[in-house]
């Protein structure tokens, strides 16, 4: 059976980068998707991630990634936003066994 987190994160203050989760979680593969509520741009990248640095997706944009080799770590994505309280929501599916 495939283990799969699904969450929401939100940005309170724009232009603050927010971590996808700080427990180390390894994975497969995790889609974003920018809550359709959304009115700003979102923002996905490092621990840097801000509007001159990340992957921008508007409402209803998605973005996944995957390794077919290596593993994932969550932890190590973070979230900006253009506007307050805007975010994403995500689906990732787990390494087996953790």
């Amino acid at each position: 059976m495939t283990a799969i987190e699904q969450n929401n994160v939100t940005v309170t203050t724009a232009g603050t980068q927010i971590q996808i989760t700080s427990t180390p979680t390894p994975i497969k593969s995790v889609v974003f998707i920018a809550l359709t509520t959304n009115t700003g741009l979102i923002y996905l990248g490092e621990s840097d991630v801000a509007s001159t640095k990340g992957f921008p997706r508007s409402a209803g944009q998605s973005l996944v990634f995957e390794m077919d080799t290596e593993v994932l770590d969550l932890s190590k994505f973070w979230v900006n936003s253009a506007v307050n309280g805007e975010g994403v929501a995500y689906f990732a599916v787990l390494k087996h066994g953790a």
